[in-house]
């Protein structure tokens, strides 16, 4: 068994794989812990961030236009790279057309709170996603934020590796 941490915060004992690396070793604070103190941060100092990104405006415009030259010299490159991943991963595709259907047909709902950390949509900016646990089951989907999305596929992969 690895090493084993308390959180600061909700004092539960956790392994050390729950806890961010930081550059004096780990987090005091937990993963799920530091998301909701990062969301309610996020939310005390809302127009302030908002305001930040609104200035970054320009940045994200640049990127813009590199992403479309790009596509201008190299055509057909990420219609290629979108073909490959259809061919590698057909169940994959396959789940997340079944899921786009059923919200379209307005027989699945996309919830406001994420089932990871709690998270609301308003917090969160973006739209919850659908998180698969398994492919073959594709309408039985959890709804995650964007960062326990990542938590949950990385999760997958080191349990199939």
């Amino acid at each position: 068994m690895g090493e084993v941490k308390v959180c600061r915060d909700c004092l539960a004992e956790k392994p050390a794989s729950e806890f961010y690396a930081i550059k004096s070793g780990l987090d005091p604070v937990c993963k799920p812990c530091r998301r909701l103190a990062v969301k309610a941060y996020r939310l005390s100092k809302l127009d302030a961030i908002r305001a930040k990104d609104r200035a970054r405006k320009p940045e994200r415009a640049v990127l813009r236009q590199r992403s479309r030259s790009f596509r201008e010299r190299h055509p057909g490159k990420t219609t290629e790279y979108t073909q490959r991943f259809k061919q590698k991963y057909p169940e994959k595709r396959a789940a997340q057309n079944a899921v786009y259907a059923a919200i379209t047909a307005g027989t699945l709902k996309r919830p406001s709170t994420c089932e990871g950390c709690g998270g609301a949509v308003g917090i969160l900016e973006r739209p919850l996603q659908a998180h698969h646990d398994d492919y073959a089951k594709p309408l039985e989907v959890r709804w995650l934020c964007s960062g326990c999305h990542a938590d949950a596929d990385m999760a997958r992969r080191r349990k199939a590796s």
